[in-house]
């Protein structure tokens, strides 16, 4: 099964995750400007994403297609989050098989990533890019912009 994998684009200010599909319903996350973020599901204009664990909605509008995203596929347990683009380079902390990883350059064999809000590297060996999606939120984004005011949209 694909992993639905999207990226925020809002213009300024985090989006919001509310606890259902309504602009009235509690905020329970924010989403910063390029976040990555997994869509479960879509209706009446809301996506159902997952964030830190936990689910919640947010407009459809303001998630695309993620074009940086990669899944971790290592083989052994977690993936090492380096420091600099090389094996010597510090570990900063590791990234298990499945996570996605935002991948702003490609540097011979390695990847440099957003972790923890810093640029590090990972080993492009253990990455996959995620290109394809079993969602489709071009309806959905059509029908949240119609029903939803922005206002209540962001942070």
């Amino acid at each position: 099964m694909a992993k639905n994998i999207f990226e925020v684009k809002t213009e300024e200010g985090n989006l919001n995750v509310r606890a259902a599909g309504d602009t009235s319903a509690a905020v329970v996350a924010k989403l910063a400007k390029g976040a990555l973020v997994e869509v479960l599901s879509v209706e009446n204009g809301w996506a159902k994403v997952e964030v830190n664990g936990k689910s919640g909605y947010c407009a459809a509008a303001y998630l695309a297609q993620a074009e940086n995203a990669y899944e971790v596929t290592t083989n052994s347990k977690n993936l090492n989050i380096r420091a600099a683009a090389s094996t010597e380079g510090a570990i900063l902390g590791t990234a298990a098989k499945g996570d996605v990883l935002k991948v702003t350059g490609i540097n011979g064999d390695w990847a440099e990533v957003e972790y923890n809000g810093k640029v590090a590297y990972a080993s492009l060996q253990y990455l996959s890019q995620i290109s394809d999606t079993d969602i489709n939120l071009a309806e959905a984004a059509a029908q949240s912009s119609k029903l939803i005011d922005s206002t209540d949209l962001f942070a």
